[in-house]
C-alpha cells in the first residue's frame, strides 16, 4: 500500500510540473482539485482521488511565498470542495 501511495504521489507531482506558473491557471487547478476530491466520498467511493487532491493541494502550499496566496489557494481549493460536494 504504502508503494502504491509514493507511485501516485510522484505521478501527481509530475503533472503538476507540467501545469505554467500563472497563478489563475493554478487557481482554476486547484479548484478542480477540490472537485476531484468529491469522488472520494460517497457514492462513488474513490479514494484515491481524494488522495491525488490532496496531493495536489500539499504541492502548491509548499511552493507559497506568502500567507495572502497560501489563503486564497486554500480558498479556491475549498470552493471546488464544497461547491461541487
Amino acid at each position: 500500500m504504502l508503494i502504491f501511495v509514493i507511485t501516485l504521489f510522484q505521478a501527481t507531482i509530475q503533472a503538476m510540473l507540467t501545469i505554467t506558473h500563472q497563478p489563475f491557471i493554478k487557481l482554476i487547478v486547484l479548484f478542480l482539485l477540490g472537485a476531484l476530491c468529491v469522488i472520494g466520498f460517497a457514492p462513488f467511493y474513490l479514494y484515491p482521488a481524494s488522495l491525488l487532491s490532496l496531493i495536489g493541494l500539499f504541492y502548491f502550499l509548499h511552493q507559497v511565498s506568502t500567507p495572502k496566496q497560501a489563503a486564497l489557494y486554500g480558498l479556491a481549493y475549498g470552493l471546488g470542495l464544497f461547491t461541487t460536494g
